[in-house]
C-alpha cells in the first residue's frame, strides 16, 4: 500500500541531504521534513451563533434593561472546512461585538444632550467598565451554535426540527406519565 492512499490529503516529502541536514555541528544528522499540503477547495459554509444575553444590573436589584433575551447570528464563509469557517465566523463576530461596543456614546447622549462632554463621557465609560459590561460582552459564549455546508443548509434546518419536535413529544408522554404516578 503506497502513503497516498493510506494519507491522501498530505504529501510527504523528506529530505535527508547533506546541504539540509549537516549544515555545520548545529544540525548534525537530524532529518529535515518538508511537509506539503495540498490546496483545498473552498465551499460556502453557513456558521450560525446564539446568545442568550445577561441582564446588566445596575444596583441591587436594579437592571440595565440593554439587552433583548437573545441574539443571533448567522455567516456565511467561504472556506476549507467546518472547522476553518467556524473559526472564521467567530473572528468576525469578535470584530462586530467590538464595533458594537463603540456605540456607548450614544447612549449618553439620548439621555441629555446638553450634558453631553468629554468628562461625562469618560465618567459613563469607567461606570460601564466597572460593571464589567465590556468584558460580559466580549467573553459572553453562545449557548448555541450550527455549522453546515450552504447547500445543505435546509437539510439541518429540517432535522433540528424533527429532534426539536420529537423532544417536545417525549416531553409531554413523560409529564402524562409523571401525573398517572400521582
Amino acid at each position: 500500500m503506497i502513503l497516498s492512499q493510506i494519507m491522501p490529503a498530505f504529501l510527504y516529502f523528506l529530505s535527508q541531504s547533506k546541504e539540509r541536514n549537516h549544515m555545520g555541528d548545529t544540525n548534525k544528522g537530524v532529518p529535515s521534513a518538508s511537509i506539503r499540503v495540498p490546496k483545498k477547495k473552498q465551499e460556502e459554509y453557513v456558521v450560525q451563533f446564539v446568545f442568550d444575553l445577561p441582564d446588566i444590573e445596575l444596583d441591587e436589584g436594579e437592571s440595565a434593561g440593554i439587552f433583548d433575551d437573545t441574539l443571533g447570528y448567522a455567516f456565511h464563509i467561504y472556506a476549507s472546512s467546518i472547522m476553518e469557517a467556524t473559526d472564521r465566523a467567530w473572528q468576525v463576530l469578535m470584530v462586530i461585538k467590538a464595533e458594537q461596543m463603540t456605540i456607548y456614546p450614544e447612549i449618553l447622549a439620548s439621555i441629555d444632550a446638553d450634558d453631553f462632554d468629554a468628562h461625562n463621557l469618560m465618567h459613563f465609560r469607567e461606570f460601564i467598565e466597572e460593571k464589567g459590561m465590556f468584558k460580559q460582552w466580549m467573553l459572553l459564549e453562545p449557548i448555541g451554535m450550527q455549522a453546515c455546508l450552504a447547500d445543505d443548509e435546509e437539510t439541518l434546518k429540517s432535522f433540528t426540527a424533527d429532534v426539536i419536535y420529537s423532544e417536545m413529544s417525549n416531553t409531554v408522554s413523560d409529564v402524562e406519565d409523571f401525573l398517572k404516578d400521582k
